[in-house]
């Protein structure tokens, strides 16, 4: 029962019975005197605060927790290490919404380059199987048939290096690619860019 009660109404009530108590006590041995009775208001008051404080960064933990990354912790009326506390929280929501926004910004990028991969091997193979069905069905000129057969031979070669750029980017992707320097034709390169 006392678990299932918010924190601050937790701490209401124990403040409450010790008010209780002390009133009680204090009628009997009429000791209460009044700086002691601002003593023990101003105790009050803290163990107050402290329990607002604490069922703030107990609301901003588990929106965290829950995935809700879009309500920061606020940190405006907390003090010490509770503000301390806060602002940890909030520097962990912010640095969990970078992380989902780039993961989210590589699975877009993903999707991208395997619509446009998809459609460069596409191509290709198009090709191939357009020559090899006329090749097949006999519809070739026995003086064109070497010509056909290079151009298949050409697209299967784009083919092979479409994938090994596919298998290149994906070691690339896991940090297992390996790297070698080696001279470059800038014209060649330039040419390439333009193209």
């Amino acid at each position: 029962l006392v678990r299932s009660i918010p924190l601050i109404w937790r701490t209401a009530l124990v403040i409450a019975a010790i008010c209780l108590f002390i009133l009680i006590t204090g009628s009997y041995n009429s000791m209460l005197s009044l700086p002691m009775v601002l003593l023990y208001l101003l105790l009050m008051m803290f163990a107050l605060y402290v329990a607002i404080g604490f069922a703030t960064l107990q609301r901003g933990s588990k929106a965290l927790a829950e995935g809700d990354y879009s309500k920061p912790v606020d940190t405006r009326f907390l003090r010490g290490d509770l503000k301390r506390c806060g602002e940890n929280l909030n520097k962990v929501q912010q640095g969990v919404q970078r992380a989902v926004d780039e993961r989210l910004r590589s699975e877009r990028m993903k999707t991208e380059l395997i619509t446009n991969v998809s459609h460069d091997i596409k191509t290709p193979l198009t090709s191939i199987t357009g020559f090899a069905e006329l090749m097949k069905e006999g519809m070739v000129p026995k003086e064109k048939m070497q010509e056909f057969s290079g151009d298949i031979y050409r697209e299967s070669r784009r083919l092979i290096d479409l994938v090994d750029d596919i298998i290149q980017l994906s070691r690339l992707d896991e940090g297992t690619a390996n790297f070698s320097k080696s001279p470059v034709d800038l014209y060649t390169l330039s040419g390439q860019v333009i193209e």
